[in-house]
Parts: C-alpha cells; structure tokens; sequence
C-alpha cells in the first residue's frame, strides 16, 4: 500500500509517468518532430503524447493548436490518430508508425482490423519502420484490436450528449 501512494505522490508531482491505459512518451522521443518543433510544443505544454492527444481532441482544438505551430490543420490531425493508437497498452511509436504505413491510422480503424487479415498488411509494409525489432504476433494484434474496440466504445460513451 505505502508503495502505490509513493507512486501516487511521484506521479502527482510530474517525477514519475502515468500509465492509465498505455505508455506516454516525450514527443522528443516518437520521431516526428524535428528540435525546433519539440520547442515549441513543449513551450504550449505538449511535452508528451497524452497531453498532444488531449489538446488535440476536437476540430476546433486542432486548429487552435494548428495556429501556435504554424502548421496545417490536417498535420495536427495525423499527430493525434498517432497519438490515439499510442494510447493501447503495449503499441509503441514504431508499432504506432507501423500500423500507419499499413492503413491503420488511429483507433477506430484499429477497432475495425481482423487481426487474421491485418498480419499480412503489416509485413508488406514492415520495411518502412525497420528498426522495429521483434514483429507482433497474431495475439498481440488481438488483443490490441479488443483494447482498441473497449476505448472507442468508453470513448464515445464520454462525449456530450449521450
């Protein structure tokens, strides 16, 4: 028990991540952004994936966040299907940018995949993200697809409205 408050404290005063549903990185670390770009974000509070994802929820946040960068609408919107597939419990950046390469751009579409037919699509592309490392097996594909499929449902039980 002392050990969970510990991390509770930690975690509430920034020292350690927290890991709700998935792993947060630092945007320095997922190979989007160039140094100068990594300034930026991080000067508007966008230090990491969760927080991006967050500020990036809706078309009007989009664009808000569009204008403080200096880029595109649509360019903010891939960082957040990018940051969507980051928030399944055990998709990295690189499986996150191998899945792109393969069609699967965030977590609704992961929802949609049979993870049978998604193997393949992923192999034709692997070359594209080849410091991947270990390749996922059929299982993890399962289980991040029914990871996937439980958070746009809890997703879209949260918007307003409903």
């Amino acid at each position: 028990m002392k050990r969970h408050f510990a991390i509770l404290v930690l975690a509430c005063a920034g020292l350690v991540p927290v890991s709700a549903s998935a792993g947060h990185y630092g945007v320095e670390s997922i190979g989007l952004f160039d140094d100068q770009m990594i300034q930026k974000m991080v000067g508007l509070g966008l230090e990491d994936t969760s927080r991006l994802w967050s500020a990036t929820t809706t078309p009007a946040k989009r664009r808000e966040v569009a204008r403080k960068l200096s880029v595109r609408p649509a360019t903010v919107l891939e960082w957040h299907q990018f940051c969507d597939l980051l928030r399944v419990d055990g998709v990295g950046p690189k499986i996150a940018r191998l899945m792109t390469h393969a069609g699967v751009r965030d977590l609704k579409s992961l929802a949609k995949q049979n993870p049978s037919a998604l193997v393949p699509k992923l192999k034709a592309v692997r070359s594209k993200v080849p410091e991947l490392g270990k390749f996922p097996d059929e299982g993890n594909l399962q289980d991040w697809v029914a990871q996937a499929v439980e958070m746009v449902r809890k997703d879209r039980n949260r918007k307003p409205g409903r």
